[in-house]
């Protein structure tokens, strides 16, 4: 029986089998394992559907550069998948499986920050937008439905993830979704109009002198979130699939040590200078998720099958058991 070769985003995709997103149970991840693993199976092509340009950054993560823009390939509407590559040593080409007609490079000179996914979006001349973190993965049907939702309510960025901002305590809230409602910023995945855009722009340029460390350094989606009339929506699109280092302070934005204090002021500064937004509405409380078991067994596996880190981690604590008599030399060969 011949063996079927899996491609690059397939071989990507089983990486992340075991790998459970916080807001899913073991349940619903296997089932969003499977839509995916189906949708790649379908070859890529233009299907109808309300015009629609899909942004994607690609920095830290290379290796999931493939199965994002599979994916964004077989979500209906999409006529532009545009990949804004922010680390010149970064040859995104070679990391992909398909050179589709509607695939863009978009390359800095030197290294950048994501903002400029915006300014990507910008010179694509596109009227609908969405663009994705590079650490999440969703079914083109959901990218397509959150784009559906951002066209009907066009008054407001829409996306999955999100924070509120609590005044009275000086912080934000973590991981608000797989639930509808308003919250003062987005996170991971937006959906924005070209409207939103012009705006996103210029309130970029009032909140950050036009310096490169500075646009490295701002986070995007706080001002993101200020470019619509209205506060921005989230939704439950469902259970997807997330990438193990989406919290790895080595490589996510959140992991630097000032992330906080930067975001917390970034958000004082332009929620000054926009003036009062409307009163954020009561949402149901936050699902009590089985916390304990993601990454027990997933993230186990997954990293010991590739992440030099913990591999070094490992050889080194048996040199010191082996040094202790505890372990036979065999061990280290």
């Amino acid at each position: 029986m011949a063996i079927r070769e899996l491609s690059r985003a397939q071989r990507r995709l089983r990486k992340l089998r075991w790998f459970r997103a916080i807001p899913s149970g073991w349940a619903e991840h296997a089932r969003a394992y499977r839509a995916l693993s189906r949708a790649l199976r379908v070859p890529a092509q233009t299907i109808s559907g309300p015009s629609l340009v899909v942004i994607l950054p690609v920095f830290t993560r290379p290796e999931n550069l493939c199965l994002s823009v599979a994916l964004a390939l077989r979500t209906p509407g999409v006529t532009e998948v545009r990949i804004c590559v922010n680390d010149p040593a970064i040859d995104a080409e070679s990391l992909l499986d398909e050179l589709d007609d509607r695939v863009v490079f978009d390359r800095a000179d030197e290294r950048r920050g994501p903002v400029e996914r915006y300014l990507a979006a910008a010179r694509s001349g596109g009227e609908a937008f969405v663009s994705l973190d590079d650490d999440i993965f969703l079914h083109p049907r959901q990218l397509r439905a959150l784009a559906d939702r951002a066209r009907a309510e066009p008054r407001c960025p829409h996306g999955l993830y999100g924070q509120r901002y609590d005044a009275s305590r000086g912080r934000f809230t973590q991981n608000l979704c797989r639930r509808e409602g308003s919250v003062h910023v987005l996170n991971r995945l937006y959906a924005f109009s070209a409207d939103q855009l012009d705006r996103y722009l210029a309130l970029l340029g009032a909140a950050v002198e036009d310096s490169h460390a500075a646009r490295v350094a701002i986070d995007d989606d706080v001002v993101l979130s200020f470019s619509g009339d209205g506060l921005p929506q989230v939704h439950d699109l469902g259970p997807w699939i997330d990438c193990p280092t989406e919290t790895d302070p080595r490589v996510s934005r959140f992991g630097r040590i000032d992330a906080a204090e930067r975001r917390r002021q970034l958000y004082r500064s332009l929620d000054a200078r926009v003036g009062t937004r409307p009163a954020i509405a009561p949402m149901a409380p936050q699902p009590r998720w089985p916390w304990a078991p993601r990454t027990a067994l997933g993230a186990g596996l997954y990293y010991a099958s590739g992440a030099p880190v913990l591999r070094a981690a490992a050889r080194a604590t048996l040199r010191g058991l082996t040094s202790r008599g505890l372990v036979s030399r065999s061990a280290l060969e």
